[in-house]
């Protein structure tokens, strides 16, 4: 189920909905490695660069894959975006 709403979330591009998922889902302790990845495509999504994903996930204990890396190289090109308020 998490798996649908995020690739549904990352479908629309709405930063803040995926922001928010992130959110709710690290209150569920239910963080991983192909939640951050569907949050660094909605961002490709939007053509903007998130700022600190890196951090929030070595901060969640989460690993980067391949995928991972691919997406930072991707995103690195665009313009850098802010976390939106009330997510961190």
């Amino acid at each position: 189920m998490v798996r649908e709403m995020s690739h549904a979330v990352e479908k629309q591009g709405d930063i803040q909905v995926a922001e928010q998922l992130l959110v709710t889902l690290q209150h569920a302790k239910y963080v991983n490695t192909e939640i951050y990845n569907a949050l660094f495509r909605t961002y490709v999504n939007t053509g903007k660069m998130p700022m600190v994903v890196a951090e929030r996930m070595k901060k969640d204990n989460v690993e980067m894959d391949e995928e991972t890396q691919k997406l930072i190289g991707i995103t690195s090109k665009m313009t850098v975006t802010e976390v939106p308020n009330g997510v961190s």
